[in-house]
This record gives structure tokens, C-alpha cells and sequence, in this order.
């Protein structure tokens, strides 16, 4: 967003920020309202169903599921579409927070072997791989007519987030 003239004062910035404030509530009030793309219609069910189940939102429009939780780890789920309107896959996503200092390099004798295993095996179930460092990703075929076939990609790629902070497998509680 920009705006013509100078920002200098505060009234001016805060007329600007508000401005910029009203524009992204739009956005995302019409992003809710957009209708699941035609071929993906019948599979809205089975999306809503798994958004609920991990506490998160499901965006029709792109047919993605945001803020979601599988344990502790924040998960997204999303449709990947090509310019042209076709499924080119799904994105399975943990989000890292604090993001990682670099993208996760599996030579290195600093990654346990619990990581090296299991993003190996994220990576045999998986098209393509992103292992960092805002997140740790994978990339599986599409459209899915139910996304909970994904979980158990969702759930190594939790194990593996867990496990390059050093958390043991056994979970949280002790």
C-alpha cells in the first residue's frame, strides 16, 4: 500500500496505518467469502472436517488449511496451483517458530540422527522436500480429495521439527 504526499507526523501516520488497517480487514473478509474452485467443490466436506480436527481455518479459495495444530507444531495444509488454474500438488507444512539460522543441512555432524532419519523418510514419501528455515515441507500429489491421508507426512515432519530443537520423541510431558 502507498499513500501520496508525507508522512511525518503522527495524525499523518496514523491516518496511513489505519487506512492500511481497513484495506487488509477487506482483503481478508473477501478472501473468506471466495468459493472453493469448481473441481474441489464435492471434496469441501473431508477439508472441513480436518481443518476442525486440527483446530484450524480452511480457505476455500485456495483450498488450504491455516493455523492449524498437530500437538505443539502449527501445520498448514495447501492446494498448489499453476497460473493456468491447474493442481500442480499439495504443500504439507509445519511452520518454525523461531525460524532455524539456516535451511536444515543433513551432512552436517550438528543434525541427530533421529532428524537424518526422519527427513529421509519424509523425503521417500514425498515429491519434493524444504526442510527449512522458516518451515519444514512437503510436497505430495493433488488435488486431495481428503487431506487426512497426508496426517502421517504431517506427523513426521512434526517428529522432525521436535527433534532439530532436541526434544525427545517421548513428547512434551515427562
Amino acid at each position: 500500500m502507498a499513500s501520496l504526499g508525507k508522512a511525518q507526523t503522527v495524525p499523518h501516520l496514523d491516518a496511513f496505518v489505519s487506512r492500511a488497517i481497513s484495506t487488509a480487514n477487506a482483503f481478508a473478509r473477501s478472501i473468506a467469502r471466495l468459493p472453493p474452485p469448481d473441481r474441489m467443490k464435492r471434496m469441501v466436506p473431508a477439508w472441513q472436517a480436518f481443518a476442525e480436527r486440527l483446530g484450524g481455518r480452511l480457505d476455500l479459495g485456495p483450498m488450504a488449511i491455516r493455523a492449524a495444530a498437530l500437538g505443539a507444531e502449527t501445520v498448514e495444509v495447501e492446494t498448489l496451483w499453476s497460473r493456468k488454474g491447474e493442481v500442480e500438488g499439495t504443500a504439507v507444512r509445519v511452520l518454525l517458530s523461531p525460524p532455524l539460522e539456516r535451511p536444515l543441512d543433513l551432512e552436517s555432524p550438528e543434525t541427530s540422527r533421529e532428524a537424518c532419519e526422519l527427513a529421509t523418510a519424509v523425503a521417500a514419501e514425498a515429491r519434493g522436500t524444504h526442510f527449512g528455515p522458516d518451515s519444514l515441507e512437503a510436497l505430495t500429489g493433488g488435488p486431495l480429495q481428503d487431506p487426512a491421508v497426508i496426517e502421517p507426512v504431517l506427523e513426521k515432519l512434526s517428529r522432525l521439527a521436535r527433534a532439530i530443537r532436541g526434544i525427545a520423541s517421548a513428547g512434551p510431558f515427562r
